[in-house]
């Protein structure tokens, strides 16, 4: 009797960035991804999230990086990147050069960007 087995290779983490609307998305795929965390750098300073499929998290203050589960499937997650809304806040679109770098357990993968305008949300 045969059984039905599954074939799963691990496969390196990639990431690609791109712009939607007014918002920027990180679009990370690999296997296997359910344990993955960012790096977010910009201006000399450093911050790292585990990234989960339910919950945002939120950089420096006022970066959030939510999941976009419509988008997402076993091999590739999709994650929204937007300001945070503050009135209070001297800058509400945060511009400038970063660096993302996501983790998984397999490797790491690095990208950088020159971030003109994120909108809020």
């Amino acid at each position: 009797m045969v059984r039905n087995r599954k074939l799963r290779v691990r496969v390196p983490v990639r990431a690609r960035l791109e712009e939607r609307d007014d918002s920027l998305l990180v679009v990370v795929s690999g296997w296997p991804i359910s344990s993955i965390n960012l790096t977010i750098g910009r201006s000399g300073e450093t911050e790292t999230r585990n990234l989960s499929k339910d919950n945002a998290v939120t950089f420096f203050d006022g970066l959030v990086v939510r999941p976009d589960e419509g988008q997402s499937l076993f091999y590739r997650r999709v994650f929204s990147v937007f300001a945070l809304a503050c009135s209070t806040c001297p800058v509400d679109h945060p511009a400038g050069n970063y660096s993302f770098e996501i983790c998984s357990t397999v490797n790491c993968f690095r990208l950088h960007n020159y971030i003109e305008h994120i909108g809020n949300h």
